[in-house]
């Protein structure tokens, strides 16, 4: 229920933004798992946040190849009309111009790779995707309708945040120091503060790698006819929601099935009867439902798009649409701790 209709106590809303936190962590790493992270991955990304930073990294190299020219000839669609007359009867002569047309073709290639890597060694990577493909382009210019070669605008984001606030056994524990003099209310306090800083980093670097696929390699490739409003994700489910449960009318549940998750949430003292705050065993239901949710949109998407090597293909859409997912979960986030922040005004 919506937490300001539930009786609860002052202690609740801290525990209820530290819920925000590890929910939201929780659901960025299926976002990424949803693409290419799994449990040997996570376990070397964790490793390496222990002693450095931990960077998430968009890459690649655009290169643009002259292929051939072609010359043919195009008739016009005017005709002319002659009428002829002789002793022998009339007639009628039809011309056409027709004029030459050159052509040139190029071969645009794109090769991207989505990594971590750790400090500043960029020569060791955890690869999430990789991809390369080409399109054919036709110009009726010999000047190359793209740099000959370049290399995409590098995109990066620092997950050290995310790793740090799992353990050994890749369970999330985000707390918030009550203790502290800088500690005011649930929303401000040092470590909501941190958690707030890496989920707007996190959400800017989605749309910048969203904007350069769909704003500048989609733009590329010419009628396409593909229909890039489906790159949405709308109907991914966000499990980030400010809910209490109302004990007196609660079923309490201790068990969630057989699903199994890269990172945890570690159970804490509040899985009980007593408290209003949600037990893991229902956020692993909304994490459940997050991870049914991407993988049918994934289906949709690639009913939608080709598995060739051209510029545009399921691969790019469920690639964005993934990282769209863990864009909005900062946004979600950022909404649940200014709710917690706005029942203290009331």
């Amino acid at each position: 229920q919506v937490p300001e209709d539930v009786p609860h106590t002052y202690h609740d809303k801290y525990l209820l933004s530290e819920f925000l936190v590890n929910s939201a962590l929780a659901a960025q790493i299926n976002s990424l798992e949803a693409i290419g992270l799994d449990s040997e991955k996570l376990n070397q990304l964790k490793k390496w946040s222990e002693n450095r930073s931990v960077t998430l990294c968009l890459a690649g190299r655009e290169t643009c190849d002259f292929i051939r020219t072609e010359e043919r000839n195009v008739e016009s669609d005017t005709q002319y009309v002659t009428e002829v007359k002789t002793t022998f009867g009339s007639g009628k002569i039809v011309d056409k111009s027709v004029h030459k047309v050159t052509e040139h073709f190029w071969n645009f290639k794109a090769e991207y790779t989505l990594f971590a890597y750790q400090g500043t060694n960029r020569s060791e990577q955890v690869v999430l995707r990789t991809r390369s493909m080409s399109t054919e382009l036709k110009t009726s210019s010999k000047s190359t309708p793209y740099s000959k070669s370049r290399s995409i605008p590098t995109l990066e984001l620092n997950i050290t945040y995310l790793l740090s606030n799992l353990n050994s056994e890749l369970q999330l524990g985000f707390t918030i120091d009550r203790k502290k003099s800088s500690c005011h209310t649930p929303r401000r306090n040092e470590q909501v503060y941190s958690a707030l800083s890496y989920f707007s980093y996190a959400k800017s670097w989605t749309d910048s790698v969203r904007n350069y696929f769909i704003n500048s390699l989609f733009n590329v490739q010419k009628n396409h006819g593909l229909d890039l409003n489906s790159i949405t994700d709308n109907k991914i489910f966000v499990p980030v929601v400010p809910l209490f449960e109302n004990t007196s009318s609660a079923n309490f549940i201790t068990e969630n099935g057989s699903e199994k998750f890269l990172a945890t949430i570690c159970p804490t003292n509040t899985d009980s009867g007593d408290s209003v705050i949600l037990p893991v065993c229902d956020i692993n239901s909304f994490l459940h439902e997050q991870k049914r949710s991407i993988n049918e949109k994934f289906t949709q998407l690639e009913e939608v798009f080709p598995k060739d090597k051209e510029l545009i293909t399921s691969a790019e859409a469920t690639l964005i649409v993934s990282l769209m997912n863990f864009g909005k979960i900062c946004e979600f986030y950022k909404d649940g701790v200014d709710y917690i922040e706005e029942m203290l005004r009331k």
